[in-house]
């Protein structure tokens, strides 16, 4: 029951940071920051988490960029899901970090391998420890 959770709630898909996206920008071109240039490397629809200068978060699906901001579908803010979403921008000089919502093969290996084989251990250490104890009952007996 519980992998069968972990399987309903788990995503293989992450928020990334642009230059790790393919194609990967070469390591010594990469930013921990925002740069305007990472602009070119989304597209409309996308899913973006704007960090802003003052540590605030906003969740966004991305349309376009226009006069130094970008615009999008605002839909969360913070970990409050926005009722009614609404279209607004923000500017490019108030961004400290923007993510990207894309495929992760790390989180979907690692909850399609991982989960199995934490389960596989626990399922034998519940038998071993059970045989064990058997084994101390049957040694107590004798």
């Amino acid at each position: 029951m519980s992998i069968l959770l972990v399987f309903c709630f788990s995503n293989c898909k992450t928020y990334q940071n642009i230059d790790w996206i393919k194609p990967k920008v070469p390591k010594e071109e990469r930013s921990v920051s925002f740069e305007p240039r990472q602009i070119s490397r989304i597209k409309e629809g996308d899913s973006l988490k704007v960090i802003a200068s003052n540590s605030k978060k906003y969740y966004l699906i991305y349309s376009e960029s226009v006069n130094d901001s970008i615009q999008g579908l605002f839909w969360k803010f913070e970990n409050q899901t926005i009722e009614f979403p609404s279209s607004r921008r923000v500017a490019f000089s108030e961004i400290e970090e923007l993510r990207v919502r894309k495929f992760n093969l790390g989180t979907t290996l690692g909850v399609g391998i991982g989960v199995p084989v934490m389960s596989l251990f626990i399922f034998w250490g519940v038998i071993f420890n059970q045989g064990m104890s058997d084994l101390v009952d049957y040694l107590d007996d004798i």
